[in-house]
């Protein structure tokens, strides 16, 4: 039977309050999320068809250990017969969070596959520690170990028919929420963004005025990866009349981006699972910068300058009504950046061009030649617009996935 594609959701409950100046309260109303899985499935004989048929009508009541396909685990070393402590990578053991049973596959000379389910007594750093003793030695160039979760189906599943004896079918997982008896170690759950460096091309810091910074970025792999849209707290009176009347609650406006995001590896799976958790879904608010080209730079900055010029000289007809504190991130072709805040913006006459000058709240402190400026772009403070993320994967350490955030004003 075969499985193609894999989607993985995590799902927390926010409700949020705005107020008529922009600000938020939000309120957590789940406060462990929900995992679902969806597999696809393709049935091409008549004993898989009958399965994926019977299994649309499993009960609500029953329960079943589903092998987390996309998160397998390697071993670090050749497992010797009659143990029980498999050795494996750290960066594998996130992935055994709340995991009381394990799956192992192996292949043998002949490829011939086997696998065989064991109990954990205890997780410690790098190492899973079994129940009960596996009787044939394993290496590491052929054994697969897979998290064992138990699941209920959802309420509603349907298939396609393919032909007479072929069917296809998309499975919908839902983990039952209950309190593991074995934890892995609390550096596996809590260590986010461990590989950073990886990513974080411009060494930007992963704190900013006490909220965490976002660091990773859209790979613009085609026209949608990343894209824009503006929300304003405003709304509008008597359509049915015809008659153009508003209420204006406040003149700001909320820069609302759509950002697609391609992970290359299990660290970067992970990280972005973490900070989701962290976060809590719409919860709470996190730094992240535009990743556009939101001021272009027309002359050198210096370092005893407190403004930028730029030839879109009417800049503060659209950002000055916006009294909301912002700040911006200097990217350099170097692979450096620098954060400032902005006070101001207006524009100034030079010669025979008049130039968009935007005022900052002190000096540069860095001189710049404009020409070595890769871009300018807000350092928004932002939250996620939606309480899922959906992770789509390619493989086991190829997926990609979509996060929406909108721009907000927090009380603190």
């Amino acid at each position: 039977m075969a499985n193609t594609r894999i989607t993985e959701k995590i799902e927390y409950l926010t409700d949020i309050i705005t107020a008529y100046d922009g600000h938020e309260q939000r309120l957590k109303l789940r406060q462990k999320p929900r995992y679902s899985y969806s597999y696809d499935y393709d049935a091409m004989d008549k004993y898989q068809a009958q399965w994926l048929r019977g299994q649309t009508r499993m009960r609500q009541s029953d329960l079943w250990y589903i092998p987390m396909w996309h998160s397998p685990a390697y071993l670090k070393e050749d497992f010797v017969e009659h143990g029980k402590a498999l050795y494996i990578e750290d960066k594998y053991m996130y992935n055994f969070r709340d995991c009381e049973y394990i799956e192992i596959f192996w292949e043998d000379d002949f490829k011939q596959q086997s696998n065989i389910v064991r109990a954990v007594h205890s997780y410690q750093p790098g190492v899973i520690r079994l129940k009960g003793k596996i009787d044939i030695p394993l290496y590491t160039e052929n054994t697969f170990i897979y998290p064992l979760r138990q699941c209920s189906t959802t309420a509603q599943d349907g298939l396609k028919y393919v032909y007479s004896n072929g069917t296809a079918e998309t499975l919908n997982f839902e983990i039952v929420s209950k309190e593991s008896k074995v934890t892995i170690p609390n550096n596996s759950i809590y260590n986010y963004q461990t590989d950073a460096n990886y990513f974080n091309d411009f060494g930007l810091p992963e704190q900013f005025m006490g909220k965490e910074v976002f660091l990773e970025h859209p790979q613009w792999v085609g026209d949608d990866a990343q894209s824009l849209t503006v929300s304003k707290n405003t709304q509008r009176m008597d359509n049915n009349t015809g008659m153009f009347v508003f209420d204006l609650r406040n003149t700001n406006s909320y820069d609302i981006h759509t950002t697609t995001i391609l992970l290359d590896s299990q660290s970067r799976i992970n990280n972005i699972k973490r900070f989701f958790e962290r976060v809590c879904g719409r919860y709470k608010s996190f730094y992240m910068p535009t990743w556009v080209n939101d001021f272009q730079v027309d002359r050198d900055l210096r370092a005893q300058d407190n403004f930028m010029y730029t030839e879109f000289n009417i800049l503060y007809k659209y950002y000055v009504s916006n009294g909301r504190p912002k700040n911006i991130v200097i990217f350099t072709k170097d692979f450096k950046s620098y954060i400032r805040e902005i006070a101001s913006y207006s524009y100034e006459k030079i010669g025979d061009n008049t130039y968009g000058k935007l005022i900052l709240s002190d000096r540069l402190g860095v001189s710049i030649p404009k020409e070595e400026v890769l871009m300018v772009c807000y350092l928004n403070l932002v939250r996620l617009d939606n309480d899922e993320l959906v992770i789509n994967y390619e493989n086991n350490i190829v997926a990609n996935t979509t996060l929406v955030t909108k721009e907000v004003d927090d009380l603190i």
